[in-house]
């Protein structure tokens, strides 16, 4: 899996994936490192996933996560991606 350097970007991304946990564990009514934890937003504003079985690559999420968060955070890489790739 390549990933990307940190700078800017990914500090954006770490940013807004953290703000969309927060909803989302307000939302389910658990605690955000419940939703995913810190590694796996890392991972995600570094790889940037933003397809559902690249989204599964990254550590923390399951069968489970993939489906009931996938959606969500996929369509949060996405919206910031300068390009929707992969």
């Amino acid at each position: 899996m390549k990933l990307i350097r940190p700078g800017s970007m990914t500090k954006r991304y770490s940013s807004s994936l953290k703000s969309l946990r927060s909803s989302v564990a307000l939302r389910d009514n658990v605690p955000p490192y419940m939703v995913f934890p810190d590694r796996s937003l890392r991972e995600m504003a570094q790889v940037r996933p933003c397809s559902r079985e690249r989204f599964g690559t990254i550590h923390g999420v399951g069968g489970i996560k993939l489906d009931r968060y996938g959606p969500e955070f996929i369509a949060e890489i996405k919206k910031h991606s300068p390009v929707n790739a992969v």
